[in-house]
């Protein structure tokens, strides 16, 4: 991976960033059946992302995108909204959807967005910034390219005056990874999700990181 490189996200990623998205999240199956469905609830949480973000890079090695960040520093003007896909389109693809299936997307975004409010509340003037996304491709794990990415990160922060900033995690990402380069657990919540499929127990967490 010495040939990886960093690079600002462009429109024509979007396809890419999602692709990686749905291959790392594992959501086709039980929570989701169809790709169609699931092009749409990605988009849905990405929007978010995109709409928020005034840093985005990716990493690419050989032409291809294996890794990804997006960070905001507050009080800007975010960015990246003209990568956001229409919200519309994605909305009328999941009225289409089968009942299981906008259960557990409903289910899954309410509760998770609900949880990190709960767990930033009170919190939000102790941070100039957030990490907003990450995410490395299975092919990329282990090179130590998340670290790469989280340092282009706290370099825009150290530019733009940001002394500290958070970032959300759960159970089902490699949260391990931020303890590992000096981020501190601030605090912890567990979500308890009903899907069509049964009851699904997960716990979110909030980090920080101190720039020195």
């Amino acid at each position: 991976m010495d040939q990886t490189i960093i690079r600002d996200v462009k429109l024509e990623d979007v396809a890419e960033i999602k692709a990686i998205i749905c291959e790392t999240w594992d959501w086709k199956g039980e929570f989701i059946q169809s790709d169609t469905t699931l092009n749409a609830a990605v988009g849905m949480y990405m929007n978010d992302i995109f709409y928020h973000s005034t840093f985005a890079k990716v990493a690419v090695y050989r032409d291809k995108i294996v890794g990804m960040i997006f960070g905001s520093v507050k009080g800007e003007i975010p960015t990246c909204r003209l990568l956001q896909e229409s919200a519309l389109k994605h909305t009328l693809t999941l009225l289409h959807a089968t009942p299981a299936e906008r259960q557990n997307i409903e289910e899954y975004m309410s509760k998770l967005h609900h949880t990190y409010g709960k767990l930033i509340e009170g919190k939000e003037n102790l941070y100039g910034g957030c990490l907003e996304f990450l995410i490395v491709s299975k092919e990329a794990r282990g090179l130590k390219l998340g670290k790469k990415l989280v340092d282009e990160l706290i370099c825009h922060f150290k530019d733009k005056n940001v002394k500290s900033f958070y970032l959300y995690s759960d159970l089902g990402c490699n949260y391990g990874f931020y303890g590992h380069n000096g981020f501190t657990l601030i605090a912890e919540q567990e979500m308890n999700f009903q899907f069509s499929f049964g009851n699904e127990m997960d716990k979110a967490f909030l980090y920080d990181y101190q720039i020195n």
